[in-house]
């Protein structure tokens, strides 16, 4: 394999939501609900514009429910469209484990199981021993091709190990100062004989100064529009001076040649290296999934290599693969998953809507599977609602026995949505509606659910129509998630208010009380308010839950998280988001799954079409934290390799992403699963 250093260097320096009408899409995340799995319907839909005005909907099932964001061909992106980023956690290197054993008359080895050597390298490996002038010495150990070492090394020393010793592998077998630095440790050994130990990297100069286990972060960011791949590089814990830094071909646990070389990173006299950005121009390919690393040495370009081959300095300090993650097509074109919850055995359940007919309206369907090649391809259960006049249906969240066994009993599961109807009340368009039962359909019972206007079944009393407007109905009622005893979603007035735009609000029902709290979000109930997601926290009897969505009460076109308490009614103040914390135009909530320290949530905005944002929660007062942001990156998928014209980000469960995708030339969309990194709280 050759290191030689690549060609490729890096310079250095240290539509928002739209209403439409007649069953046309409106919001980024297929909620095309009765209406408009339609290629023609998307498009229409994706013709952005710079804002929604003042109080115009984000959400409606059969006239839409969609912000859209469109999207472009592989390797292109829109005007505006923000670089694509992924933050990456720098890990010491080298990394394994050790064991020690006895062999041959009783005589000490070790069995070093390690990667992020130098390739081909040498070390020696000692043990040293409190009270004892002379270290052990072991065999040789030797790194192969890709820098791992699997061995058991032989020693001459038949004596015991005491308590406090420690093993030691250090940079080379030549001797010197070089030679003799160490590059890997175990603890102090309590238990010597038990194992296997971890090994710790540290960074020791030739001078004998320890700056500690070097540890770093950064980010790798394309942008499209501009060809340009731009590394950022925070660093600490490495000797001063000048480090070589690379992307390369293959991963941390198995080293591969150079694609990417950055300029030298240069270290201050503490060992730390600060927001060091590299950008490489005319980069006309986006990131891949999978197959990158980037690997910060310890020496600099001129004395990392000799005759194209790895030399001692070529010691890897610190490095992170490089994974933005697996993109695929799962179930049959056509069929748009919008919702997910986990149930048993390691199996989903997903909602959504199939495209009929001509594809110009959608049935509900449901899936029940595990999320993993098998679902490519794979048949959905297309459900009939047995409402009068049905002319088109899709189901936006399901809720199954495994999370709420209080309320859905052991073989079913309730899914919630919305329709429409030709035998609908005059003015209105989409209905809600809640399903009870198997995954098939088979003898389910079916609840239409409308927003009352005149305040009847709302706590307070509160009017969704105020009694001013005299000819004002509840146009829209659309259904959209559903955990414990609770759905969420949003609903629209007509006619519209002042100014000429529709009145958008959300609201929570209550399948117990069967009442309705409508929200009065920056005191308002026309403020764009969306609910499109739902957590119940602590259990299916717990009376407090997470919900998620997007709003203009703060004056921007903001996601949020709230709490809410069912037993007191009372809201927690709303926390707002902005992807990538910047300034985009829109974003929306869609999804929200719990994962250890906080919550996974997929996200629309203006400025990237599907995210997934971690946001942790303070375990002591439950205070949301700063979201981390991960690009989910459709549009330079292999899905969309002759382009896109339009990507949603639609679900999440656990870190897997899912939303619709319309390839270029097609007459209808897909649904796309996206399998991404896990973001966890930071240490």
């Amino acid at each position: 394999m050759s290191f030689t250093a690549s060609t490729n260097r890096g310079t250095g320096a240290d539509g928002p939501w739209r209403r439409t009408r007649g069953g046309t899409l409106r919001r980024a995340r297929i909620r095309l609900g009765a209406g408009a799995a339609t290629a023609g319907a998307l498009a229409a839909a994706a013709a952005l514009t710079p804002a929604a005005p003042a109080g115009a909907s984000t959400s409606s099932a059969g006239t839409a429910g969609l912000a859209t964001f469109r999207t472009a061909p592989a390797g292109h992106a829109p005007a505006g469209h923000a670089a694509v980023s992924y933050a990456l956690s720098l890990r010491a290197m080298p990394a394994g484990t050790v064991s020690f054993g006895r062999r041959n008359h009783g005589h000490l080895t070790v069995h070093a199981h390690m990667f992020g050597l130098t390739p081909g390298s040498a070390h020696h490996v000692d043990l040293v021993i409190p009270g004892r002038s002379r270290t052990v010495r072991f065999s040789t150990l030797t790194a192969n091709s890709v820098g791992q070492a699997d061995s058991v090394l032989q020693s001459g020393f038949a004596g015991l190990v005491p308590r406090g010793s420690r093993l030691l592998v250090r940079m080379g077998v030549q001797g010197g100062r070089v030679g003799s630095e160490p590059i890997a440790e175990t603890r102090r050994l309590s238990h010597p004989g038990s194992g296997p130990h971890r090994l710790t990297a540290v960074e020791v100069s030739p001078g004998g100064i320890s700056y500690g286990t070097p540890r770093g972060r950064a980010t790798i960011s394309y942008n499209a529009k501009r060809q340009t791949l731009t590394v950022t590089v925070s660093a600490s814990g490495v000797t001063p001076g000048p480090h070589a830094a690379h992307i390369h071909l293959g991963s941390c646990m198995s080293q591969g040649p150079v694609t990417y070389m950055l300029q030298d990173l240069v270290a201050n006299r503490r060992g730390r290296i600060t927001h060091a950005v590299r950008v490489f121009t005319n980069v006309t390919s986006p990131i891949p999934a999978h197959g990158w690393y980037l690997n910060i040495h310890q020496g600099n370009s001129g004395d990392i290599l000799r005759n194209g081959q790895p030399a001692i300095f070529f010691r890897p300090l610190i490095c992170a693969n490089i994974r933005t993650g697996a993109i695929s097509s799962i179930l049959r074109t056509g069929d748009v998953v919008t919702g997910v919850r986990g149930t048993a055995h390691g199996k989903v359940v997903l909602t959504g809507g199939a495209a009929t007919g001509n594809g110009t309206q959608n049935d509900p369907f449901l899936y029940k599977g595990r999320l993993t090649s098998a679902a490519a391809g794979a048949a959905v259960s297309v459900l009939t609602p047995p409402f009068p006049g049905v002319t088109s249906a899709t189901f936006y969240g399901p809720d199954t026995h495994f999370f709420n066994p209080h309320f859905i009993p052991d073989g079913k599961v309730r899914a919630v949505g919305s329709y429409t109807s030709s035998s609908a009340p005059a003015g209105v368009v989409n209905q809600g509606m809640i399903y009870l039962g198997p995954v098939n359909g088979s003898h389910g019972s079916w609840t239409s659910v409308d927003v009352p206007a005149d305040g009847a079944h709302t706590v307070g009393h509160v009017r969704a129509c105020p009694r001013a407007r005299v000819k004002c109905l509840v146009m829209d009622t659309i259904a959209h998630s559903t955990m414990g005893d609770l759905v969420v979603g949003n609903y629209d007035l007509n006619p519209a208010v002042h100014g000429g735009v529709i009145s958008a609000n959300a609201f929570i029902y209550n399948l117990t009380r069967h009442q309705w709290t409508l929200l009065r979000l920056g005191g308002s109930m026309s403020s764009q308010t969306t609910l499109y997601g739902i957590w119940q926290d602590g259990g299916d009897t717990s009376p407090r839950y997470t919900l998620a969505g997007g709003s203009m009460a703060s004056g921007h076109k903001r996601a949020f998280l709230m709490n809410y308490n069912e037993r007191t009614g009372r809201f927690g103040a709303p926390r707002y988001f902005s992807f990538g914390h910047g300034p985009a135009l829109v974003t929306h909530f869609e999804g929200i799954t719990a994962v250890p320290g906080g919550f996974n949530l997929v996200a629309g905005s203006s400025a990237q079409a599907s995210s997934m944002a971690f946001i942790p929660v303070h375990a002591r007062n439950g205070a949301f934290g700063a979201a981390r942001w991960h690009p989910v990156n459709v549009a330079g998928s292999p899905l969309c390799a002759a382009g896109c014209s339009l990507v949603t980000g639609n679900t999440v469960y656990r870190n897997l992403v899912m939303g619709l995708y319309l390839a270029a030339g097609a007459s209808l969309p897909g649904t796309y699963l996206a399998s991404l990194p896990a973001i966890t709280r930071r240490a």
